[in-house]
């Protein structure tokens, strides 16, 4: 047969095809459409033959139109294949898989072709195969689930783990945003809440203990079935509060399972949910056998719980005992090297003070170009730095004297904000997270500013390139039932300090000693050792504690407490400045020298003589108080040590007062504590030299004493 003869049959082809064909103009007026498409349009010929052709497209299809009709005005005529909708005349939709051609003629295209087979039944198959492949990934994820919860009941009898376990994976496979397990308390004959996710603390409140008395848990035990309400607000079989609270937070329904071990009740699991959740036959019989599951892990688990209650009880009375101890030595361990180091210092500061004023006497007699002059300025450099050790040494054995006032934390750590950025450089980061309500308390502010120095320091000496410091600041109330947790604390409140690193971290073995002065891990070289245990003296000084917490590779944490200062401390009068003075010279003012130290008295003595001063001195208490005894009246001022080999220099000085009340009076030491040496009895006219100083220093303050008497 020749092609000629099989294009007769053409017409005959395409009627007769089970497709549905549609030929319309460029314009979408249909010149025509076959058998089969009337059929499935439901239409007749004459409806639709110069009808558009969007007569059978469905309202999603029309973009598609609009798109092609596009392209086909810009020239473009090749052909499409694309899925679609037929829109029937009785508003069904047919799915369809759409062939489109353009119809040339002589060169120009005068129509479209169409033809679109329907795809109804592989629609359906393919939703069948969805739906099949749906239930196989449901029953393998329950499987999953099953065996999760039973690796872990073979894995671990903790029941803490079980339960924790049962819950999230319940989550997993439920997708509840809601989870409960409540265990039966066979003695009180109720259910008591075990382990829940995402209950509000009200909600755990108000559900901590479900009766077993006309109660969904109830009814689900007795039966071991489970039961689902779609509507809690309108079930009577939970508890008022509880359905108020769930319905308050928009949740819908509840499903409760039993958990079963053979004929031992065990508890149930609640999930809720914000939509109605209905089961099917699949999850039902999983969720079944998860609660046995669970209770075969419950049950293994409570036996050896009860046994790990009672060795954990007799091991914490243990730890807590040791732990004590610990402190108690620790605490007697750092207050001895506190009063080795203070006295060290103290001794240290009489020979600085010796050394420093007669290298400024010499300083002062040389001529400005004297070549001993680099000499003597690198014996004061070398004074003072000394003189800064011993300060160290004093603020850990908490022997300085306080400047205490009222301050903030917070205006504290922002002030040193730029000059700590600066010293720990640019790959560290500095954070702060300060309470903006934090409470005020009292402090000297050079030395709790020496204290967050100190901790920046030790922060950016643990982290080897990059990381991150935070200073945080907190108000905290301590009562008698929390101490133990708090260290060596006291009840009370509290400002809080917080430095925290993501450094190195610190090695158990280590982390007891790191207060001791002089302890480092550095090279050497690198550092004194001093810089924690000089805040650690200073924060005991101000009443406070610290407590550590790190890692090794985690980072560390300090945790500084501070007394948080009370309304009638906020006001109090830190005294005024020393007045400057325009000269410090003498007119023959009598000043009683108390000084046990020769060298400290001979230097004394030298200085105040040469500035006009009539000196006497003593080296004992005894001795000044039979000097000024007989007479009494000659003397302007007295300056005294406070620590002398017979006495303490206060007593010395309420003798003399009580004498004379109104002789003002200088005392000087190397160290000293207001609080434990009395200074404050004496009253307000008195100054305080400390140790060492300078010729300059100590004219000034007695030139200041006698002017204001």
């Amino acid at each position: 047969m020749s092609s000629f003869e099989i294009e007769k049959y053409y017409p005959l082809l395409v009627e007769t095809a089970r497709d549905f064909i549609l030929a319309h103009d460029l314009n979408g007026k249909i010149f025509y459409i076959n058998t089969f498409g009337l059929k499935l349009s439901g239409y007749e010929k004459k409806e639709v033959i110069g009808q558009d052709v969007k007569i059978f497209l469905a309202p999603e299809a029309l973009k598609d139109l609009n798109e092609r009709r596009a392209k086909r005005t810009a020239g473009i005529h090749d052909d499409f294949r694309y899925e679609s909708k037929i829109l029937t005349k009785n508003g069904e939709m047919v799915p369809v898989e759409v062939n489109s051609s353009v119809i040339m003629e002589k060169g120009s295209p005068v129509g479209i072709l169409i033809v679109a087979r329907d795809t109804s039944k592989r629609k359906e198959i393919e939703e069948a195969l969805v739906r099949s492949e749906r239930e196989l990934q449901e029953r393998n994820k329950a499987l999953s689930m099953i065996n999760s919860i039973a690796n872990v009941m073979h894995e671990s009898l903790d029941l803490d783990i079980v339960l924790n376990n049962a819950v999230f994976s319940m989550m997993e496979y439920v997708r509840s945003p809601l989870v409960a397990i409540y265990l039966y308390d066979e003695e009180n004959d109720i259910l008591r809440l075990a382990h829940s996710h995402g209950f509000s603390e009200t909600l755990v409140n108000k559900a901590k203990v479900l009766p077993l008395t006309n109660s969904l848990n109830s009814l689900v035990l007795k039966d071991k079935r489970i039961i689902s309400v779609e509507e809690i607000s309108t079930s009577t079989l939970i508890m008022d509060e509880i359905k108020r609270e769930l319905r308050n937070n928009n949740f819908k329904s509840i499903t409760v399972l039993p958990l079963v071990y053979h004929d031992e009740k065990l508890g149930t699991m609640n999930l809720i949910f914000k939509d109605p959740y209905t089961m099917n036959q699949l999850e039902e019989t999983a969720l079944m056998s998860i609660g046995k599951t669970v209770g075969l892990a419950i049950a293994n688990a409570k036996h050896l719980k009860r046994i790990k209650d009672e060795i954990a009880q007799r091991i914490k009375l243990e730890e807590e005992k040791q732990k004590i101890q610990e402190q108690l030595l620790q605490a007697q361990k750092m207050e001895a090297i506190g009063r080795l180091a203070g006295g060290i210092a103290h001794d240290f500061n009489n020979l600085l003070t010796a050394i420093s004023s007669y290298s400024d006497m010499i300083y002062s007699s040389l001529d400005p170009d004297d070549e001993n002059i680099p000499y003597i300025k690198e014996i004061r450099k070398s004074t003072d730095r000394a003189a800064s050790l011993t300060r160290q040494l004093l603020a850990f054995g908490r022997k300085q004297i306080l400047t205490q006032k009222p301050l903030n934390l917070n205006d504290m750590i922002a002030g040193l904000g730029t000059m700590l950025k600066r010293i720990i450089g640019e790959n560290i980061l500095l954070e702060t997270n300060l309470d903006p309500n934090l409470e005020t308390m009292r402090g000297d502010l050079s030395q709790i500013e020496q204290v967050i120095m100190n901790l920046v320091l030790n922060a950016k000496d643990s982290i080897a390139e990059y990381g991150t410091i935070t200073i945080e600041t907190d108000n905290e109330h301590i009562d008698i039932n929390n101490l133990n947790s708090k260290g060596l604390a006291k009840p009370g409140d509290f400002v809080v300090l917080k430095v925290r690193d993501t450094g190195s971290g610190i090695d158990d073995e280590i982390l007891p000693y790191i207060f001791e002065p002089f302890f480092t891990t550095k090279s050497e070289n690198e550092g004194t050792g001093l810089g924690l245990s000089v805040a650690f003296g200073i924060v005991k000084q101000h009443d406070g504690w610290i407590n550590v917490s790190s890692k090794k590779g985690s980072g560390t944490e300090f945790k500084i407490y501070f007394p948080a200062a009370r309304t009638s401390e906020m006001d109090i009068d830190e005294g005024k400045e020393h007045p400057a003075t325009e000269k410090i010279t003498g007119k023959g003012e009598k000043i009683l020298v108390v000084e046990d130290e020769e060298i400290i008295r001979s230097l004394i003595d030298r200085v105040l003589s040469a500035n006009g001063y009539c000196v006497t001195l003593s080296s004992t208490i005894a001795k000044a108080i039979e000097l000024f005894e007989n007479s009494q009246e000659e003397y302007d001022l007295v300056l005294s040590d406070v620590v002398l080999p017979d006495g303490n220099g206060i007593k010395l000085v309420e003798k003399i007062k009580s004498i004379k009340p109104d002789i003002p009076v200088i005392l000087s030491s190397g160290y000293s504590e207001k609080q434990t040496q009395g200074i404050e009895s004496i009253g307000v006219n008195y100054r305080f030299l400390p140790k060492p100083y300078k010729p300059s220093q100590l004219l000034e303050i007695v030139y200041s004493a006698l002017k204001a008497e």
